[in-house]
Parts: C-alpha cells; structure tokens; sequence
C-alpha cells in the first residue's frame, strides 16, 4: 500500500496542494456550505454537489487528469474519482482534515491474478477519510455513504475493496490519468494476497436520507 499521509499530522490533511489547490469556482461551492462539524453537514454537502453537478454519462471527461477546480468549472463529474477529488478540498476548506483513498474490487484481483478476461477492466473505487467529531470516519463521496465505526488501521473496506493508497490527492501518487491507475492497480495486485481481505462490516449511514 502506498501511503504519503499520516493521521497523526491534522493540519497537513487540511492542506490543498497540487491537484487539489484552490480556485475561484471552489470557493463559490463552499461559501453555500460553511463550517462541516457534524454528519448532517457532510449530507448537505453531498446533496448540494450532486445537485448542482451532473454526471458524465456519455463517456466525454478523460478520468483522473482533471483538477478539482477544474471539476467544478466544467460541472460535471465522470466517476468516483472525480467526486472524491472535488469534494475532499471542500471538506478541508471547511474544516474537516481529509485523505484520498484508492481500493481495488476483490474480484477484479482475482480476475487479474487468474488471467482472466475481466482483469483488462479494472475495478477500483475512491473513498475519502474524515476527521469529525474527534475520530476518522469513511466517506463513500459516491455512493453518498459514511461508516462512523471505521478503523483506518483495516485496509479491508466495505463492498470487498482493499485500499491501495491513501494521500492528499491522486496525481501525488502518480495517477493522473487511466492508464498510470490502471498499471498502477496491476504492479500492486499482482501478487497480493487475497486471503487478507476481509469484510469490516461497518455501520453505515445513507445521507440522501439520513438511514442507517
């Protein structure tokens, strides 16, 4: 696992480098959502972005190459790369330390390690990690999920992904674009173990509707 940031060091997860840095279109999108202190913030947030933002469906954005200012500027997102990168410099913006987290889908490792058809169509997933009220939870910026009981220590995530990278942003550890993730994906799971996968089941909290 390739990991550039510590959860011990909060004021470098609130930092908004690179890929991430802060533009004029952000700043509009987070002046309508002020300081984020508590799960119902975090659901505002998501519900306004996935408002305001409409998805791809027609295959024209290039995955992984834009900036989050970028993402915002053209309104539209392509996958859950995209909504991780938009809203994890948002989070931060107002208050909440954040980390970029790459998993990869159970099955494809096994297709991959098999040689099998399915390896050629990878399988990865973006989750982003939160610091709120005192303890790091994990969002599902997509899927509009949080699991509060999280332990960042499992890189066994819900929905049989294992985490691969965990940064401030994905062009930090050189994905940035599908092909350097995808070959990326490959050199890491080749020969991983597919035994150390194993199902966290965490509690989980739908924020379209405030289900847990």
């Amino acid at each position: 696992m390739i990991e550039t940031i510590c959860h011990d060091h909060l004021l470098e997860c609130l930092k908004n480098e690179g890929q991430h840095k802060v533009g004029e279109e952000m700043l509009k999108f987070s002046k309508k959502i002020g300081r984020i202190k508590t799960i119902d913030d975090v659901a505002h947030l998501y519900q306004l972005f996935m408002t305001n933002m409409k998805r791809d469906t027609e295959n024209k954005v290039k995955k992984f190459t834009r900036t989050s200012e970028e993402i915002f500027r053209d309104k539209i997102w392509s996958g859950c790369s995209d909504v991780g990168t938009a809203l994890a410099p948002i989070l931060r913006m107002n208050g909440v330390p954040t980390i970029y987290v790459q998993a990869a889908k159970i099955d494809w490792v096994k297709d991959l390690q098999n040689h099998n058809d399915g390896a050629y169509s990878h399988q990865g997933h973006i989750f982003l990690e939160i610091y709120l009220n005192s303890k790091w939870m994990l969002l599902d910026s997509t899927a509009g999920i949080i699991y509060p009981d999280y332990d960042y220590h499992n890189d066994s995530l819900p929905n049989q992904y294992y985490v691969f990278s965990k940064s401030l942003t994905g062009h930090e550890v050189g994905c940035t674009n599908l092909k350097k993730n995808n070959q990326l994906m490959d050199d890491l799971f080749t020969q991983f173990d597919i035994n150390l996968y194993q199902d966290p089941k965490y509690e989980k909290i739908e924020l379209a509707n405030g289900k847990k």
